[in-house]
């Protein structure tokens, strides 16, 4: 049910048998009608997202990549349900990567096919329903013509078309096979769509996430896990800053490594070693002693040093920063002025350290150049396919036709496998060229922690006028950080006008309705480090400096701070219930060690924590209460929000990437330390019963749970920590 597809672009654009349409991203369903051919077997009924089968079984095509966030299921189930499929007739395949046809409709992806941001679900939801209701309204037609009836006598269950007058039925597989073709498809409009009230798919409870028993039985499904003959293995070390090359590399004594054949220089400056194993490539790499460009200055580089002066600069007013309600087209202007006039501001500062995208799979790829490099197929679990193919033929100076990208799953991805790039991939693709073999190319994970793509460092600075009854009246946020995408996506950079995903969208506004003087600004100060976005993008510093602020303001007026949230959330009933909600859940206000956030309008959460006598902060349990719209699928709902709550809790309690003399210090998951399945604390997620499209739903767990952790030590122990993460060693001195 999860073989991923190995279509190449030229391949799914020839015209099959039956009925072949393109769904544009404007959602109006017409368009790219083939001819049908009457000789040819198999496909009866297709389009971008649909083929239908003579023996009635169903394929469903998947944008989204499987990265652990279960969208290869739930973008399926949405398509499925319109369809009135049965379940276990339908095959899943992941999409061709055509950005034409699949890119994420989300308008700061740009019309890329990528996954980020958690917008998968939400973002293919309408797109999809429709391809599986135009499916199910052809068949129906189809049926109408066979038997010369009025469609509207027809109804249909699952893979079977129903005629109740005359007690005939066929199944689909049946239908198309018989059914003459019309010359153009119908349209759908929202009307023909299901009532969510009948949804028998969508909403289900016992649904088998579809990539599940390939993993447990230990099935080849990552590119990690290809092989081909004659196959070479290479790994690659980089520096922790951008633009810098090689001076010196002890070349011949890694040589000199059994089973080593190669040390090259490739063009973005890493130093890659290619071996007849991986583990003499490993031997090889571990052995490198490179002397880069710009040393002397980098050696001076310290990263406590760098965070310094971004608080600096946070605090130097008279150094403007990009306001991110421009976007909005809703200035800040009248927060300023007010804060200007006010005769008492409440302000604070917060920081956070580099972190590390940790994903549990290497970076990996597996390249096999051919035709004297005019072709290329590649295998790569990559949150941007069509990237990946794009980048791969600049690389090789080739059409984009020419590269064949076999998709697969990924071991985690949180943004790292999203950059343009593709660094980590293109090694592979370089180094076969050079050899005229297969590559596979494996990063190590001290190579990986070393060489960076960090999320960037950060310092904020919040100010804000008390009102007359006591609330917050002018709030001001400013962050002062590096932009990533910038490095990773200068394509998305220029597109999106240059504004600053780590500060937007979650500095456009306030979740608090009481604040109506509001402006989010972000100050870029361009670093060399090499940065990248990750999950959560500018959302976990930002919300945790937020919701501390609004924590502290609340403590400082003697409120407590759940019921300063309800205040502060007047007229907003969705988010009145949904922090009285989880207050209920949680038994709020009966004991410490409680923290709570309102992580945006829909979502609310609480932690409950524990300190012991080492500054270790143990997080025991979490509430969360959230509308995220109808909820395609439960299960992998609930879990994605468990996941997004346990991953940060290492962003929030210990996970930390810093610099010394120009050197990372960490280098494995021995000392940058990511949450170990001991340490997870039990989450309780209450979805608000909703028919409305879907919400994003696993980032705001990501985000919301450090500043709760920080809310509940506070609560705890009196203590107020303001800089990411909170560990042991910053609790110890807080406490002192």
């Amino acid at each position: 049910m999860n073989r991923p597809i190995d279509l190449d672009r030229r391949d799914f654009l020839k015209a099959g048998a039956g009925l072949t349409f393109a769904i544009p991203l404007t959602s109006k369903l017409a368009g790219c009608v083939s001819a049908v051919d009457p000789q040819a077997e198999g496909i009866r009924v297709e389009n971008a997202y649909v083929q239908l089968m003579a023996d009635n079984s169903c394929t469903i095509f998947a944008p989204p990549c499987e990265m652990g966030n279960g969208s290869f299921t739930a973008v399926p189930v949405i398509a499925a349900e319109e369809m009135d499929v049965d379940w276990s007739l339908v095959n899943l395949e992941f999409s061709p990567a055509i950005d034409e046809l699949y890119a994420n409709p989300t308008p700061w992806v740009h019309g890329n096919m990528l996954t980020i941001g958690s917008t998968a679900v939400m973002a293919y939801y309408p797109i999809v329903r429709r391809a599986g209701a135009q499916i199910r309204k052809t068949l129906l037609q189809l049926a109408a013509d066979l038997w010369g009836v009025p469609a509207a006598e027809l109804r249909t269950e699952p893979s079977r078309v129903v005629h109740a007058a005359s007690g005939r039925s066929l199944t689909y597989g049946e239908v198309a096979a018989r059914g003459i073709v019309p010359d153009s498809l119908p349209e759908v409009d929202d009307t023909e769509l299901k009532d969510p009230a009948e949804f028998r798919l969508i909403g289900s409870e016992g649904l088998q996430r579809a990539d599940t028993p390939d993993k447990v039985r230990g099935e080849p499904v990552y590119s990690i896990d290809t092989r081909l003959p004659g196959m070479l293995y290479s790994t690659a070390k980089r520096g922790p800053f951008f633009n810098r090359r090689p001076v010196s590399v002890n070349e011949d004594e890694v040589l000199a490594i059994p089973g080593v054949i190669a040390v090259t220089e490739l063009d973005d400056g890493a130093v890659a070693v290619t071996a007849r194993t991986y583990e003499a490539a490993l031997k090889g790499e571990r052995a490198l002693n490179i002397q880069w460009s710009n040393a002397v200055a980098d050696a001076s580089y310290d990263s406590a040093t760098d965070l310094a002066g971004l608080v600096d600069v946070a605090d130097d007013l008279s150094v403007e920063g990009y306001d991110v309600g421009d976007y909005l087209g809703e200035s800040g202007d009248s927060a300023v002025q007010a804060l200007q006039a006010a005769e008492a501001v409440f302000e604070r500062r917060y920081q956070a350290d580099f972190l590390y995208h940790a994903q549990l799979e290497p970076l990996n790829a597996v390249a096999n150049v051919t035709d004297n490099g005019r072709r290329l197929e590649l295998w790569a679990g990559t949150q941007g396919p069509s990237q990946c193919i794009g980048t791969a033929a600049e690389v090789l100076g080739i059409s984009r036709e020419n590269v064949t990208l076999h998709r697969s799953f990924l071991g985690g991805g949180f943004g790292r496998r999203a950059v343009r790039d593709h660094d980590w991939a293109m090694d592979a693709v370089r180094l076969s060229k050079l050899h005229g073999a297969p590559v596979k190319s494996i990063w190590s994970r001290e190579s990986d922690v070393a060489s960076g793509r960090f999320k960037p460092i950060s310092a904020q600075l919040i100010r804000a006028t008390e009102t007359e009854d006591g609330l917050i009246g002018a709030y001001h946020q400013r962050i002062v950080s590096d932009a990533p995408l910038r490095y990773v996506d200068s394509e998305r950079w220029e597109l999106g006008h240059h504004v600053p995903q780590i500060a937007a969208p979650e500095l456009m506004h306030s979740p608090y309705a009481a604040i109506t003087d509001y402006k989010g600004e972000f100050v870029q100060v361009e670093s060399d480090v090499r940065v990248a976005a990750m999950r959560s993008v500018g959302n976990l510093p930002t919300t945790f400096a937020r919701e501390s602020f609004v924590d502290e303001f609340a403590r400082e007026k003697g409120v407590d701070p759940l019921e300063f949230r309800i205040r502060m959330s007047a007229g907003h009933d969705e988010t009145i219930h949904l922090l009285e909600k989880v207050a209920e859940m949680s038994n709020w206000g009966n004991r410490p060690g409680l923290g709570c956030v309102l992580g945006e309008e829909h979502f609310a959460l609480v932690a409950e924590i524990d300190l012991e006598d080492s500054g270790e902060i143990v997080t025991r349990r979490v509430w969360v209460a959230m509308n995220a719209g109808v909820i395609v699928h439960p299960d992998n709902a609930d879990n994605q929000i468990a996941g997004a709550v346990i991953q940060h809790l290492g962003a929030a309690l210990r996970e930390r990437i810093s610099f010394t003399e120009g050197r990372v210090d960490q280098s494995n998951y021995f000392d940058y330390q990511i949450v170990r399945m001991a340490q997870a604390p039990e989450v309780e997620v209450y979805f608000e019963p909703s028919h409305e499209p879907p919400r994003q739903v696993a980032d705001g767990g990501a985000r919301s749970i450090v500043p709760a952790v920080a809310n509940a030590l506070h609560d705890l122990a009196g203590v107020r920590l303001r800089h990411l993460p909170l560990n042991a060693e910053r609790v110890l001195a807080a406490l002192a």
